[in-house]
């Protein structure tokens, strides 16, 4: 590929990814709900909400952007990181300026599960933690899918 064609590409590309990642999760979850009782029901979709989904998104992110520029892998990672990362605490800042619960997921609105402020912090210590596997896996010489080049 064009090497200013992934320059383009790599933040929409990175978008795609993390979003499908999500939406895989998002339909497994729904899909796993019919055979739990009401109370796994409860715990597990709070659980994968604030941890799971969190996490393989941001790292989703994060190892899709540095895939697309496979010469520049880290410096991609390290440059979508701290763009994802200011975009999530102006989003905290905006959360709590003006006492609105912003984190979560649709699978707790799905499920009408109440979002709570401790929610907001696991979610954002999950959401840095992916980030961090994203950018000490781009540091390696493997591929997105954990294959040598």
């Amino acid at each position: 590929m064009n090497h200013n064609a992934r320059y383009f590409l790599t933040l929409p590309y990175s978008i795609f990814v993390s979003i499908l990642f999500g939406f895989g999760i998002r339909i497994t979850v729904m899909i796993l709900s019919f055979f739990w009782s009401e109370d796994d029901t409860i715990l597990n979709v709070y659980t994968i909400s604030y941890t799971l989904m969190p996490f393989m998104t941001s790292y989703a992110l994060v190892n899709a952007s540095s895939f697309m520029m496979p010469n520049h892998k880290l410096i991609t990672a390290i440059i979508m990181s701290v763009l994802v990362i200011l975009l999530n605490f102006y989003l905290y800042y905006l959360s709590f300026s003006k006492n609105i619960l912003i984190f979560g997921d649709s699978l707790l609105d799905f499920f009408d599960f109440k979002r709570g402020s401790i929610g907001e912090i696991v979610y954002l210590i999950s959401f840095l933690t992916g980030i961090g596997f994203g950018i000490k896996h781009s540091k390696s010489k493997a591929s997105f899918i954990g294959l040598e080049e």
